[in-house]
């Protein structure tokens, strides 16, 4: 992008621990890493009968085991899923806010540490959460605090959604 295209759009982002658990938990359930955590859930499921099969034999601790070994595969998935969110939080706070311009010519973030543009055909999408609006890129989200925006900002930003054709994912 030219620096004389003036941005039809422009806000400071910055970023807290409900909005990144939220961008995270969207992820990790479009992706691969999604299919393992429901596989190791269902995993502990097997486990757990196929264990009170082979070895006690008793029917009646099949579903005890069955809720304590998917309790204790929820817990690890949720302590994983809360750690990743907030190294993410502390890494973006280490770079402090970011700008972020739309124009005719495609998406500008600037903050303390780096400078990166985007060009309208890079965007794969959108998605909008309760908090959240995530930019498809490849295969990477890009979130964008809701509260960051006014509602003037959200309306003009999905406008220039719809005149770029960024489809809607959800």
């Amino acid at each position: 992008m030219t620096t004389s295209a003036q941005p039809e759009l422009s806000f400071q982002k910055t970023v807290e621990l409900p909005e990144v658990r939220e961008a995270t938990w969207f992820v990790w359930r479009r992706t691969k890493l999604g299919g393992a955590v429901i596989a190791t859930l269902l995993g502990g499921f097997v486990g757990a009968y196929v264990g009170n099969l082979v070895v006690a034999g008793f029917w009646f601790y099949l579903p005890i085991t069955l809720v304590f070994s998917a309790g204790v595969n929820a817990l690890f998935c949720w302590f994983l899923i809360t750690q990743a969110a907030k190294r993410a939080v502390a890494r973006a706070q280490g770079v402090g806010p970011e700008t972020w311009s739309f124009s005719d010519e495609g998406i500008a973030v600037e903050s303390s540490e780096s400078n990166v543009e985007l060009k309208w055909n890079a965007l794969r999408g959108y998605v909008e959460t309760k908090r959240l609006l995530l930019l498809r890129v490849r295969s990477t989200y890009l979130p964008i605090p809701l509260r960051c925006l006014t509602e003037d900002q959200r309306a003009t930003l999905l406008r220039l959604f719809e005149n770029k054709h960024v489809k809607c994912l959800s």
